[in-house]
Formats: C-alpha cells, sequence, structure tokens
C-alpha cells in the first residue's frame, strides 16, 4: 500500500509502546484494568509533556479519541489544563479548563456539525457564573436570572469611537507552499492505520496549535480525532516544525492560532 497525503488548509511508523516519556494502560469494556492491550476494548496513552504537565488520552482500541485530560502530577490526582470530549466519529464535543482541579474560565459544550457551540458556560475558579444556550438565545446567570443573548445595549454603553485593528497571519517561512512541502517530506503514514484503515481508504486529523510571540508552536491539541497512531503522528510533524513568522496587530509580535488538516490516504 503506497501512503498520499491530502493537506487541507483554512514517527515514521509508531510502535504502541515505544515513545519516550509515555505508557499505555489497557482497559476492558467496563473500564476495569486489562491483561494485555489484546484483550483491551479502550486505552489510555498518558504523556509527559514536562514536569507540571501530564496529559492522558483515551481511546478506543481501534477508533477516535474519547476524551483528553490534563494534570499537574504523574499520578494524575490534581486535573490542571485542558480537557476535552470527542463523539464517536472522533469530532470535538465539549472542552474546558481546569485550574487545581476546579472548572475555570469557559466550557463549551455539544458542538454541531457546523462546528458552532450549542452551549458555553462560565466559571471562575470552580465558581459557577453563567451558563450561555445558543440555541435558545439565553444567558442564565449564577442567582437564576435570565436574558437574551442578543439584549440591544444601551446607546451609552456603545464605543465613543472606532478602532481600527490591522492584522497579519503568521507565516511559515516561504508561506504555503512551505508548509505544504515540509509536511508532505516529513509526515509518514503509521503502518498501524494502514492496517486499521486498509487499502484504498483514507482519514483525517484536524489539530489545532498555537504560534505564539515569538513564532514557536505551543499548545498542539486534537481537534478531530481519526485513530491513535495518525493522532500523534500528525501531532509530532507539527511540534517538529520549524519557527513561524509570528502573527502582528498594529505592528506588534501577537499570539495566532492556527488549524491544520491532514488526510492520510492509503492505495494499493
Amino acid at each position: 500500500m503506497r501512503p498520499v497525503f491530502i493537506f487541507l488548509f483554512s514517527f515514521s511508523s509508531v510502535a504502541m509502546y515505544a515513545q519516550d516519556d509515555a505508557t499505555v494502560y489497557p482497559f476492558n469494556k467496563d473500564w476495569t484494568p486489562a491483561k494485555s492491550m489484546n484483550k483491551a476494548t479502550y486505552f489510555m496513552h498518558a504523556v509527559k509533556e514536562n514536569d507540571t504537565v501530564y496529559i492522558c488520552r483515551y481511546y478506543r482500541k481501534e477508533g477516535p479519541m474519547i476524551r483528553w485530560e490534563t494534570f499537574r502530577d504523574s499520578t494524575f490526582e490534581t486535573p490542571n489544563g485542558r480537557f476535552a470530549w470527542y463523539n464517536e466519529q472522533g469530532q470535538l464535543d465539549s472542552i474546558g479548563i481546569v485550574t487545581n482541579g476546579h472548572k475555570d474560565k469557559n466550557w463549551y459544550y455539544n458542538m454541531d456539525d457546523s462546528g458552532r457551540w450549542r452551549a458555553e458556560e462560565y466559571f471562575e475558579k470552580g465558581h459557577f457564573k453563567s451558563r450561555t444556550n445558543f440555541v435558545s438565545r439565553m444567558i442564565t446567570h449564577a442567582d437564576g436570572t435570565t436574558e437574551p443573548l442578543d439584549k440591544p445595549r444601551r446607546p451609552d454603553s456603545l464605543p465613543a469611537k472606532t478602532i481600527m485593528v490591522v492584522q497579519q497571519a503568521a507565516e511559515f517561512p516561504g508561506g504555503i507552499p512551505a508548509w505544504t512541502a515540509y509536511l508532505s517530506q516529513n509526515l509518514h503514514t503509521p503502518a498501524r492505520l494502514m492496517r486499521i484503515i486498509g487499502p484504498n481508504a483514507k482519514a483525517t486529523v484536524r489539530v489545532e496549535f498555537i504560534i505564539n510571540r515569538n513564532g514557536k508552536i505551543d499548545n498542539v491539541f486534537i481537534w478531530r480525532s481519526c485513530e491513535w497512531s495518525a493522532d500523534i503522528e500528525a501531532m509530532r510533524v507539527i511540534q517538529s516544525a520549524p519557527d513561524w513568522k509570528p502573527a502582528e496587530q498594529n505592528g506588534m509580535s501577537v499570539i495566532y492560532k492556527h488549524r491544520q488538516s491532514i488526510t492520510y490516504q492509503v492505495n494499493n
């Protein structure tokens, strides 16, 4: 089978137990520990990012991710960082931030097929503040009061003047053709993925990442999961990429968020 890559804009093959600072935990159908991967229904891939960031990704044995959890300790006792859940097709469903075991800031729920959230909740270090229902267009506050999402603002709340914001997107050296070439030359189809999807098939991973003010790639995250080996290969290549030219806003370097779709296509 010959791998072909399709890059949509808007390490070689990785063995299950071979990644540095990573451990795989197999689980039975009822989420009790399994004796081996052969007997497992699910597994958890735990990765040490650094001394205070440990990421646990839960997968179906031969399917997309189920959830993403982040902890500050190697025993996974203190949730701290991004938490996310995925539907059966691997599409991101819900996502939020936990700070020292407490929900914090914005939490988004039930993404629809168009990529829009159906609901959002806001927390301050575990304290619920409000819930926005984007379907009913209503906001519910912590005290139980409600108001329409599209409530008109009073004239005196409008800005006194308009400020023009000029932003230039972050750019890979050489632009999109060079970025496509980098991905094509460095991305490899994992043997595990080829076995799972078979010949004349394709599968897509969608990755989100930050390009910081210094042009370095950071905070790589799976927006749409395909399968374990495909996900980590896509993440590996993006994390290994050279620095970008950072985005600018009004002449100053700013943080920029980018999403990259990668489709693996396997031909006979």
